[in-house]
């Protein structure tokens, strides 16, 4: 008896042995993956960022929200506001990262649901995205490893709402996606644009079809004029220009592109492009102004039929940068100029295809050409004969061309150093140092080397408001600032 007793006892004990044991290795499963390596060990993976928890808060009409998905990266929630014009729903989520590693905001994607239909949300109603503290939710900002970080949706009435125009109040889902990844992108970017509160009326309610890439633009982009500090003549940014409050403009807003007018493409229209096909056309982040038509480098036609869209800000990994500079191109002490954009440079900086999923370029292969003053379209720098074949494969985006520079902003030529020729297309200057002396980047590139010496490449001046040339190494000069191809009948406008 007393055999089989301590027989008993000591399976017992093997068993919660056992139990304890697998227990310890399902809670792992739970926080990490297994990695086995050589003995077995159990290590949180480098990217493990989810959301958390969600809170309510007081006041707002129902609506509950889901956290979805295995990874949980999504929130949802249904809600609808009531006859009160103080009505609103607010919701506050909770994103952890327990990975091993930093993580980084790459994008917060909020779609609005009617039914099983996305909509874009329009007058009177509006949300906004923010951090908990209100302070606006910043790309590229770091989540380190162990913390937690929390963002504010609010769905409200617009400021203004006469709710005498009101008969029905809809039910609407929300659905956000909070996506992070391990590689850094644009830790710094500030955030100096801001949308206009005057609409552009006649864009505001149109339908688009479901192939549609570019719909013009329901609020313009804005940014204070900070003026210069160490420039008392203000001659120069957007002091030269006259915003600040006493100068000629007689206010420090500048305001960017142009409504448009229906069934025309004027240069500046401003517009709102679906660029990463979730559905959404974000007004802030995905601005784009039309330029010109398309200019074809090989056969040096312009084509009617393709539109050359410019984004309002340059980009780093892809991501919008508006303190991104690079240089074009690194080879000598002072770069060289006959060779087109260094690929690990300011080429890897632009959109790939798999960020920008719902456009491609017209020609991944193009030809380089030079230009200066009176001297276009040569096929040679002082330096060397330019590519006729260079790739821009894998990249949604690519730089402008001094062609269609010219054609949008009326110039005849580049290299006239006509201090403000491009104040009239300010577009051109938004997210430089024509705003805020800090920032980074003093303009942005164009593809275009200049023909009549092997260094210099022409670049867009914020300082001047013109068309310059500095060597191709020069760091500050400039960054990439994404240009996209697309097909007309693929445009709202």
């Amino acid at each position: 008896m007393k055999k089989n007793n301590y027989t008993k006892t000591q399976n017992l004990l093997k068993f919660i042995f056992l139990f304890i044991v697998f227990l310890g290795i399902g809670y792992a499963f739970l926080e990490a993956n297994l990695n086995i390596n050589g003995d077995v060990t159990v290590s949180a993976p480098e990217l493990n960022v989810y959301v958390q928890s969600t809170a309510v808060t007081e006041g707002s009409t129902p609506g509950t929200p889901t956290i979805i998905g295995n990874d949980k990266k999504e929130v949802d929630f249904t809600t609808a506001l009531t006859s009160d014009v103080n009505s609103f729903f607010e919701e506050t989520t909770t994103v952890i990262n327990k990975g091993s590693k930093d993580a980084y905001l790459l994008s917060i994607n909020v779609k609005v649901y009617s039914g099983n239909t996305v909509i874009n949300l329009l007058s009177p109603y509006e949300y906004t995205l923010s951090k908990s503290d209100g302070s606006p939710v910043v790309i590229g900002e770091k989540l380190k490893s162990t913390e937690s970080t929390a963002y504010k949706i609010k769905y409200n009435y617009t400021s203004g709402t006469d709710m005498s125009t009101i008969t029905d109040y809809p039910t609407y889902t929300f659905k956000i996606v909070y996506n992070y990844g391990v590689e850094p992108k644009c830790v710094t970017h500030r955030n100096v644009t801001k949308l206009s509160t005057d609409k552009c009326a006649n864009n505001e309610n149109v339908t688009v079809s479901s192939d549609t890439i570019c719909k013009r633009a329901i609020s313009l982009h804005q940014e204070t004029c900070l003026g210069t500090t160490y420039e008392p003549s203000r001659q120069y940014y957007c002091t030269g220009d006259g915003y600040m409050a006493d100068g000629s403009k007689g206010t420090t807003t500048m305001t960017y592109g142009n409504c448009g007018s229906s069934g025309t493409l004027t240069s500046g229209d401003a517009f709102t492009c679906d660029v990463n096909g979730d559905g959404n056309f974000d007004e802030v982040n995905e601005r784009f102004y039309y330029v010109s038509d398309y200019y074809d480098t090989t056969n040096q036609i312009f084509d009617n039929t393709t539109a050359v869209l410019l984004y309002y800000t340059n980009t780093s990994n892809g991501i919008a940068c508006n303190v991104s500079s690079t240089k074009y191109n690194n080879n000598g002490t002072w770069g060289e100029n006959w060779h087109g954009p260094d690929e690990n440079l300011i080429i890897k900086d632009l959109p790939t295809t798999s960020q920008w999923t719902a456009v491609s370029l017209k020609n991944d292969s193009r030809s380089i050409l030079g230009e200066y003053k009176s001297t276009h379209n040569s096929l040679i720098t002082s330096g060397g004969t330019l590519p006729t074949d260079f790739s821009y494969s894998g990249y949604a985006a690519r730089l402008l061309t001094a062609q269609e520079l010219m054609r949008g902003c009326n110039l005849t030529e580049l290299g006239s150093s006509s201090a403000g020729e491009l104040s009239d297309y300010n577009f051109l200057l938004e997210n430089t140092r024509y705003s805020f002396e800090n920032l980074v980047a003093n303009g942005f590139w164009l593809e275009t080397p200049k023909s009549s010496d092997d260094k210099s490449i022409w670049y867009v001046d914020s300082h001047s408001r013109y068309a310059d040339s500095t060597n191709a190494s020069i760091q500050n000069s400039g960054g990439p600032r994404p240009v996209i191809d697309v097909p007309k009948n693929k445009m709202s406008y």
